[in-house]
């Protein structure tokens, strides 16, 4: 067999590599996960992604202007709830153009990176939302 005729198989193979090595990056969230799976494991979720699914509660914003890059941001906190617990979340963005405003009361469905400091229930650090 020639280098011509084993490219076609060599290649699929490199293409099934990469996307086996994409999903087993950060940027890949797992199945939903409940925040009493969060709260109870926390130590099997630490700074890995996850899906979250709740409520939006206890929302407010903060509004400033990056002292170096002089854009606007906004910075979401809440606390997301659903049938097993709450959890704080955090949602930073650039704004107006890139932010999906949250209010009190939205159903949502969070990709976050779970960060637990010792002491601490967690956090979710927002990189998407999705409003239900």
């Amino acid at each position: 067999m020639t280098a011509r005729q084993q490219t076609p198989h060599g290649a699929l193979g490199v293409i099934a590599l990469l996307l086996i090595l994409l999903c087993t990056l950060p940027v890949c969230a797992a199945d939903p996960v409940s925040i009493g799976t969060l709260l109870n494991d926390p130590d099997s979720y630490k700074l890995k992604v996850v899906r979250v699914s709740g409520t939006v509660v206890g929302h407010r914003m903060n509004h400033f202007i990056g002292s170096f890059t002089k854009l606007e941001k906004c910075v979401q906190h809440f606390w997301m709830k659903d049938d097993t617990g709450a959890m704080a979340a955090v949602y930073a963005t650039i704004c107006p153009s890139e932010a999906i405003i949250l209010r009190s009361g939205d159903r949502v469905t969070v990709e976050a990176h779970f960060q637990r400091a010792p002491g601490t229930a967690g956090v979710l650090d927002v990189r998407t939302v999705m409003k239900d």
